[in-house]
């Protein structure tokens, strides 16, 4: 099951890291980005709701009101974490806003750490830190700099690692549908951010039929990364996706540089070695402990 769970984190790390440039033309066809945002978790609803009714699972559906407590909570904390993101890069590069926010994978394990009483190993420690060492590789001082900008960007960093580490231990996914989970959360999160995109008056709904279509090609994108990742956190736990989930921004930069022909900087090389080193050694590590077993 966990191999299961790698190939889904990496799959998806790979979506997620194809996504930025769907964006960039939605961006460019009038599609302001909190909108898309919103678009992102609402015009994918119908297809989840179409394949909770005919993915046959046969798990009980019924939800009390501890669980729904729950998902109020996980889609807080994902709506939080894409509304921080857009309010940072008012304030300072993307490339910075990017950096700070993948501090992710070290909230997910001192998260576990302190709340739950694992273990924290060497290796895991090790892997986080070239995982962060690989990220601020690629960021560039350009642009001004704002504490405002710093502090949002960090806290979806935050938000965004509490709701992968209680996505794992939450339970819900024992208890429910995968789509069904995936359905209600996004329900709520659409909820919050189109909120905020009414306050900041971003709803930019008059746009032409391609950006409409750029906008749902984005949110079916995002959506099956979201799932895959939800999968990957079941199987393989929420320590292994954080970190294998910092491909994102490789795959990202690889793009940049072989279909948008952005330069690769020794920088870049440095970061895309670091992440991949950290990927390699937490893809080893539960085949080295069984063979040591053996």
């Amino acid at each position: 099951m966990e191999k299961k769970g790698i190939s889904c984190v990496m799959l998806s790390a790979l979506l997620f890291g194809l996504m930025p440039i769907t964006a960039k033309a939605c961006y460019a066809r009038g599609v302001a980005p909190l909108f898309l945002t919103f678009l992102r978790f609402f015009l994918a609803l119908p297809l989840l709701w179409f394949f909770d009714r005919h993915s046959g699972k046969k798990i009980a559906a019924k939800i009390g009101v501890i669980d729904a407590g729950k998902i109020l909570f996980l889609s807080l904390m994902l709506g939080i974490t894409a509304a921080l993101n857009f309010l940072a890069y008012d304030y300072i590069p993307s490339s910075l806003a990017m950096t700070l926010h993948f501090i992710y994978p070290v909230v997910v394990l001192v998260v576990c750490w302190l709340i739950y009483r694992e273990k924290l190993n060497g290796r895991q420690v090790l892997c986080c830190v070239l995982c962060m060492a690989g990220i601020l590789a690629f960021y560039s001082r350009t642009g001004a700099v704002d504490l405002r900008g710093i502090l949002f960007a960090a806290l979806s960093g935050v938000t965004y690692g509490i709701y992968i580490t209680y996505l794992s231990r939450s339970g819900l996914q024992q208890k429910t549908r995968p789509f069904q989970l995936m359905f209600m959360v996004q329900a709520v999160s659409s909820i919050i951010v189109l909120v905020l995109t009414l306050i900041r008056n971003e709803l930019s709904v008059n746009v032409d039929a391609v950006a409409w279509l750029l906008s749902a090609l984005f949110a079916f994108g995002v959506t099956a990364a979201t799932w895959l990742f939800m999968l990957g956190t079941k199987y393989c736990g929420p320590q292994t996706a954080a970190l294998l989930s910092t491909l994102e921004p490789v795959v990202s930069i690889l793009i940049g540089v072989f279909i948008l022909r952005e330069q690769l900087t020794g920088r870049h090389v440095a970061g895309i070695v670091c992440i991949l080193l950290a990927t390699v050694l937490t893809v080893l590590k539960k085949s080295e402990v069984k063979t040591a077993k053996e």
